[in-house]
């Protein structure tokens, strides 16, 4: 059987009050743009909090995304976003 994180019953109650930020690129080698779009689906039906953002392709990998020369360019304004809406 194939491992299904962020099931309903693996989750713990501690941290679905939390709010997240999920960042993923069509080009992710790690997670599939259908394995990230599963995953925040199942986290938010278990009661997480979480905005998912779907990134168009980058460069080779987009898994290196937070890393790469340009990235912050790109996911800075999501996370400066999320935080201005989050932290109160």
């Amino acid at each position: 059987m194939l491992y299904r994180p962020f099931e309903s019953r693996v989750l713990g109650c501690h941290i679905r009050w939390v709010p997240s930020l999920w960042i993923y690129t069509a080009n992710d080698s790690f997670f599939s743009p259908s394995l990230a779009a599963e995953m925040h689906q199942n986290y938010v039906r278990a009661g997480g909090d979480a905005d998912f953002r779907a990134l168009p392709a980058f460069g080779q990998d987009g898994h290196g995304l937070f890393t790469a020369a340009g990235g912050p360019q790109i996911w800075g304004p999501l996370v400066e976003a999320f935080l201005a809406n989050n932290l109160r």
